[in-house]
């Protein structure tokens, strides 16, 4: 299933960052974890400042 936004289907599955991102992985594990979701559809990436205390989006944002 998903949610329709501005005519595009937008998956319902996403990937929350917090607990990972930041603390517990290095970039190249991220990489490869991003890289993984990508192939498989998932598009959707749940961070925020407040994640690893600002590490999470930094990270994601790198690896993307």
């Amino acid at each position: 299933m998903g949610s329709h936004f501005s005519g595009q289907k937008i998956p319902g599955l996403g990937w929350g960052t917090g607990s990972s991102f930041g603390t517990m992985l290095s970039v190249c594990e991220a990489r490869r974890l991003i890289s993984l979701c990508l192939d498989s559809g998932l598009v959707i990436f749940d961070t925020g400042p407040s994640y690893s205390g600002g590490k999470s989006e930094q990270l994601l944002g790198r690896c993307l």
